[in-house]
């Protein structure tokens, strides 16, 4: 399974739902990266979910997410439209150029993608 699961809304509720969405995908498939690839994209007003400034809540989980193989993607467009450097954001998340271009990407290597 492949999927990429896009945060673009400012609204906690939509980043914990997000985060639920995650967590119950890899309980789902066990602890093993190789049976699942995941990806989040934070694009638009979902980049403050990856800011340490908006959201220590999500930390935690990402950060545990991330260590079991989770793609973090922070979109520099975003970044820039909301003022955020790259030290800003969580230190597990790489930016990319284009949140959705990232999900675009994604979808054409046959990705499934998740709006939660």
């Amino acid at each position: 399974m492949k999927a990429v699961i896009e945060v673009d809304s400012a609204a906690p509720a939509r980043w914990n739902y997000a985060v639920a969405v995650l967590s119950n995908i890899e309980k789902a498939f066990g602890s093993n990266p190789r049976r699942y690839r995941l990806e989040l994209v934070a694009f638009g007003p979902g980049i403050r979910m990856l800011s340490i400034w908006n959201d220590a809540h999500n930390r935690m989980p990402l950060t545990q997410l991330a260590a079991h193989g989770l793609k973090i993607r922070a979109c520099h467009n975003a970044m820039l439209a909301n003022h955020l450097t790259r030290k800003d954001i969580f230190a597990f998340a790489r930016v990319v150029p284009a949140g959705v271009l990232e999900v675009a990407r994604k979808e054409m290597q046959g990705y499934v993608a998740l709006k939660p």
